[in-house]
């Protein structure tokens, strides 16, 4: 049961991010769809639940133990070196996303200019390379607990609110901006593109469980976990899709309505998740650059500064073109993860007493 919990709870928080606290990813990916969006969640919760079981079933049976050993098993030992330069360019696109959150979230609680807000977040990345950076980044675990209690006090105050008819809801929801031309299309690119930053993190997890029977509960009970969160968080802002119209950071606007003393207690979860997720991204990518003679420092002061430039783009407009980029491309590793299942399923059934007779 430990294992199942530590599986499943790794995960989340892998997930539960400083984008996915903001709301516009939610926004953009489901409640723009209106009622159809709320349908895609589930389907993005059943995926979820396959893939993770399917990664960490995989890393359990054979024991991967390294970032490398996960990308040869995802991509084969030839791939492996071109699509990790891929996957590090998305790691910088990602970082970007994060440090452009900041911004936002700080321009819309207090007024400065967003690239001030997003500055503030990239200097503060690169100069948390010289500290120890694994206690930082292990700060996540302890925020992720708080987004689930503020999306259940959100569902909670949005449920005693008068709800608007469905149809006016719908045509608001149309008005928000859309990761995808399809509801069907953004709840697999969502997947996609999450799946593509943790597949890797989550091979090697899957390789420190020896039991395969505990990986595949973990990797059921961490998805299925994850997408019901989902889904509470969209019904929420679908209901009050009117009330956050234009914000780039909806959570925050409607904690605020709530009560301003939530919107002041969420804005620190919101910056520390960012802020966590900034570093561990900024740590894995300042280290790869370290094999090309640059130092860490160096190599974050480099990454930290395109991502500050990147940024000013503008958060909604970065959410909307790079998940759906990095999405379309993670199809790849998707698509392996379930031919990996269909054929560990076919591979099971030859096995069976009732083939072999």
């Amino acid at each position: 049961m430990k294992d199942i919990v530590r599986l499943g709870a790794a995960f989340i928080g892998l997930m539960v991010g400083g984008g996915f606290a903001s709301g516009q990813e939610v926004v953009q990916f489901f409640d723009a769809f209106g009622l159809y969006g709320l349908v895609g969640t589930a389907v993005s919760g059943a995926f979820f639940m396959l893939l993770v079981m399917e990664l960490y079933t995989i890393g359990s049976q054979l024991r991967i133990t390294t970032h490398q050993q996960a990308m040869t098993q995802l991509f084969g030992a030839r791939a492996s070196w071109a699509a990790d330069i891929l996957l590090s360019f998305f790691l910088l696109c990602m970082i970007t996303v994060m440090i452009a959150g900041s911004g936002a979230s700080i321009h819309q609680q207090f007024g400065p200019p967003a690239w001030v807000g997003s500055a503030i977040m990239a200097v503060l990345a690169c100069l948390t390379m010289g500290l120890d950076v694994r206690r930082i980044v292990n700060l996540i675990g302890i925020m992720t607990p708080l987004v689930f209690l503020m999306v259940l006090i959100m569902l909670g105050y949005s449920l005693h609110q008068p709800i608007a008819p469905v149809a006016a809801l719908e045509q608001a929801a149309q008005q928000q901006p859309h990761a995808a031309g399809h509801w069907l299309v953004a709840a697999v690119l969502y997947v996609s593109y999450n799946i593509a930053g943790a597949a890797a993190v989550l091979l090697v997890l899957g390789g420190q469980v020896p039991d395969l029977r505990l990986a595949r509960l973990g990797g059921l009970a961490g998805g299925g976990a994850f997408g019901l969160l989902l889904a509470g968080l969209a019904f929420v802002l679908f209901v009050q899709v009117d009330a956050i119209r234009g914000a780039a950071v909806p959570t925050l606007l409607l904690a605020g309505r709530i009560s301003p003393v939530f919107g002041a207690v969420l804005l620190p979860v919101i910056l520390v998740k960012l802020y966590c997720s900034s570093v561990g991204m900024t740590y894995a990518l300042s280290s790869r650059l370290e094999e090309y003679g640059l130092s860490r420092l160096k190599g974050a002061a480099l990454v930290t500064g395109c991502a500050w430039g990147m940024s000013l783009l503008g958060f909604v407009m970065l959410v909307k073109a790079v998940y759906p980029m990095i999405g379309y491309c993670g199809l790849l590793i998707m698509a392996a993860t379930l031919f990996s299942f269909l054929r560990r399923r076919r591979t099971a059934r030859a096995d069976s007493p009732r083939a072999q007779a």
